[in-house]
């Protein structure tokens, strides 16, 4: 089952993006930022969409603040 379908059915209320480093463990990296996505009353469309959207805000913010950290 793909990710965003995972997340659209687990239990929780709140789903969401993370942008972490890379590590030998699959999503192990520790985590540069998170985006949150409340589910709601969404169909899984209007999820999905949300999740997609949001995944490259979080990308881009992501690489900013470790370019800033750096660069400071």
């Amino acid at each position: 089952m793909k990710k965003i379908e995972r997340s659209y059915e687990d239990e929780h209320e709140i789903g969401g993006v993370s942008v972490h480093w890379v590590s030998s463990e699959l999503d192990g990296g520790e985590v540069i930022l998170q985006k949150e996505v409340d589910k709601g009353a969404k169909d899984f469309e209007t999820y999905a969409y949300e999740i997609r959207s949001i995944e490259k805000i979080a990308l881009v913010e992501g690489i900013q603040k470790v370019l800033k950290e750096q660069y400071e």
